[in-house]
């Protein structure tokens, strides 16, 4: 099997066609971090390491991210006497391709600290963006277009922060559906299992994990549980957790 970054927990699937797994607790990444693994990684399967550069410090997308990007077409003679196809994206989205920049780094105003980047694509992009430069009241009617489009986006952001679950939301609501804990449960256990038995370690950053598992203990308590018990992985998990916080 060719090399792979797999993002999950449940590598079981995997392990007849890997001679080594790499576990990384995410927890623990930082920008000198996330390089020292890529050195690692690299040794690891004989290929050069990349020097270090920002791109270890960006951030991929987040959820204002997918709200963002977008790609405007605008047809001939609305802006330019040819077709124009504009991309735009959160600027940190741009370092794993090569885009023909209009704008590299264009500041949202709409979002403080937010840099997008106005990229032009398409087969006639290099003739376009000659034209586009050559045309400021095109490029400010672009410009209004994507304002406008950012502008929209804040918007649907804002409303989904506020309404948006969190994790203790999540929480709550295990806790007060008792069938749905235990099933849920048992599917938490077949997912983690194989970072809990190579790296278990890892499981004691995971604030919410160690709350989850703690729901069951409450719900026996009050009389709630009835006989249902979690898996033995996860009381054994639970130990260890317990006896590493002491």
């Amino acid at each position: 099997m060719p090399h792979h970054f797999i993002f999950t927990t449940s590598a079981q699937q995997f392990a007849p066609l890997t001679k080594e797994l790499i576990y990384i607790d995410m927890s623990e990444l930082s920008t000198q971090n996330a390089y020292n693994t890529m050195k690692k990684v690299c040794h690891t399967i004989g290929l050069p390491c990349p020097p270090n550069n920002p791109i270890f410090s960006k951030k991929i997308a987040d959820s204002y991210a997918l709200n963002i990007e977008k790609d405007f077409f605008f047809p001939k003679n609305t802006l330019l006497d040819i077709p124009l196809t504009i991309k735009i994206l959160p600027y940190e989205n741009t370092s794993h391709k090569k885009f023909l920049f209009l704008c590299e780094q264009f500041p949202n105003p709409f979002y403080q600290g937010q840099v997008i980047s106005i990229c032009i694509i398409g087969a006639n992009k290099s003739q376009a963006n000659k034209k586009l430069r050559k045309t400021p009241q095109a490029y400010n009617k672009l410009i209004e277009a994507i304002n406008t489009h950012l502008q929209f986006a804040q918007k649907q952001f804002m409303q989904y922060e506020r309404l948006k679950l969190n994790e203790s939301d999540v929480l709550e609501f295990f806790k007060n559906n008792q069938d749905l804990y235990a099933k849920f449960s048992q599917l938490l256990h077949h997912e983690i299992s194989n970072v809990a038995k190579k790296a278990p370690e890892i499981l004691k950053n995971w604030i919410y994990y160690r709350e989850f598992l703690q729901i069951n203990s409450s719900l026996k308590v009050n009389g709630d549980f009835g006989d249902t018990k979690p898996p033995k992985a996860h009381q054994s998990i639970t130990q260890h957790i317990g006896a590493d916080s002491n």
